[in-house]
């Protein structure tokens, strides 16, 4: 129901939280090593598309986030992050239509 999203969500913000006050790029890059278990090349890949997600540019945090899941296909946040900035994206109607018929390929499967 509504009371575990709000849950979900307020977990989420402090996650934020606890990024943004760590102070700095090695730092959290660390934290992305250690709290999601990601390479350190990886991490550096999802601390840049976090940073692009902030200042709003969704579609090259989008393309951040697809990298991430190339290395690391269960990482549980990019995936999130990645459907959200889809969703984003196609309200905005931003996505290329390539993506659009990568999905209509998989529906297909």
């Amino acid at each position: 129901g509504a009371g575990g999203e709000a849950t979900s969500a307020a977990a989420a913000v402090d996650r934020f939280s606890e990024l943004s006050t760590a102070s700095s790029r090695a730092e959290q890059v660390d934290y992305l090593v250690k709290g999601l278990g990601l390479d350190a090349a990886t991490a550096s890949l999802m601390y840049r598309a976090e940073r692009l997600q902030e200042k709003g540019q969704a579609l090259q945090a989008l393309l951040y986030y697809r990298k991430v899941l190339e290395a690391r296909p269960q990482c549980r946040e990019a995936l999130v992050n990645v459907q959200i900035l889809e969703q984003l994206l196609r309200d905005q109607q931003q996505l290329p239509q390539q993506q659009q018929q990568q999905q209509q390929q998989q529906q297909q499967q």
